[in-house]
């Protein structure tokens, strides 16, 4: 149990260390479960200013966060796991939609 005795602006991270299966065997069995798609192309990052919704309009046709959030799921060691690291010159793989995200 945490110590709650605490000073004010004393600011402790806890942390627990996950077991070694969940480190190799999870992120493999989610890598598996996203990307059982065809891979239409890699995307080079134009600029700064491109978002993963510019980017899911140009191969999706659309630019709502399922498209987007798609991308992102897809891209994850990439992208830090924020739409928001998004950079010039970064390599995106553009995988075909499930069938659920297609029109």
């Amino acid at each position: 149990m945490p110590d709650m005795k605490r000073k004010k602006g004393d600011i402790k991270k806890e942390t627990s260390t996950p077991s070694s299966m969940d480190k190799k065997e999870v992120p493999a069995l989610k890598r598996d479960k996203l990307k059982k798609g065809k891979v239409i192309t890699v995307h080079t990052v134009e600029s700064n200013n491109q978002t993963l919704s510019h980017i899911a309009l140009k191969y999706y046709n659309h630019a709502t966060p399922p498209y987007w959030k798609f991308i992102l799921e897809n891209n994850m060691e990439v992208l830090g796991g924020s739409e928001k690291n998004v950079r010039q010159g970064m390599k995106l793989v553009i995988y075909e939609l499930p069938e659920e995200l297609k029109d």
